[in-house]
């Protein structure tokens, strides 16, 4: 068995092209699309079991052990100093979940649509790395550079596990990221079964 990583919306295309696949596990529904618009998994993919949702994780952020920012919520993100990290939106899957969250916790406190709009704007003016993925933004975080993270809490957590440091913050509100794993039409039984 042999695995690859990296922007979901990169693998999908990846999958499109050729690269030999038997489970497609992506950030969005809409890089599973992509890949059933090619006609490489069921259109109907969102009628299995579950939805075709395999895990479920919330947009979380990750702060420097110690929080010496003070990050606490998403307003904190858009301080005088603070510098973020998050993927790149037009590669990453997990960075549409974040620009999403942005603006549905704008929203929900009362914005407008053109405020939560600005509101995101002002977010990204403080970003100081957009790498390709979710995983290469935390490479970049936790090799020194910004202030916090915005990521999937589950990856968070993986990269505690992994021996790295510094304190989680889950935003009130957040956002349910709910990840697909589909099967591609090509894959034998087994991998259909799981």
């Amino acid at each position: 068995m042999s695995q690859s990583y990296g922007p979901s919306g990169s693998q999908a295309r990846a999958i499109m092209a050729g690269q030999p696949a038997d489970v497609a596990f992506l950030s969005t529904g809409l890089d599973i699309d992509t890949i059933a618009d090619a006609d490489l998994v069921s259109k109907t993919w969102t009628k299995a079991p579950y939805g075709g949702i395999a895990a479920d994780s919330v947009v979380a952020f990750v702060v420097r052990p110690g929080n010496p920012k003070h990050i606490h919520g998403w307003k904190d993100l858009v301080k005088t100093g603070v510098k973020v990290v998050t993927p790149n939106p037009f590669s990453s899957g997990s960075a549409k979940w974040n620009v999403l969250a942005a603006y549905g916790q704008a929203r929900k406190a009362g914005l407008s649509d053109h405020k939560a709009v600005q509101f995101v704007t002002r977010l990204f003016k403080h970003v100081v790395a957009q790498d390709p993925s979710g995983s290469t933004a935390a490479n970049t975080f936790f090799s020194g550079q910004g202030d916090v993270l915005i990521t999937y809490e589950s990856e968070a957590y993986a990269a505690f596990a992994a021996g790295e440091k510094g304190n989680l913050v889950v935003p009130k509100p957040t956002m349910l990221i709910q990840l697909p794993m589909v099967p591609l039409k090509s894959a034998p039984g087994a991998a259909k079964a799981f």
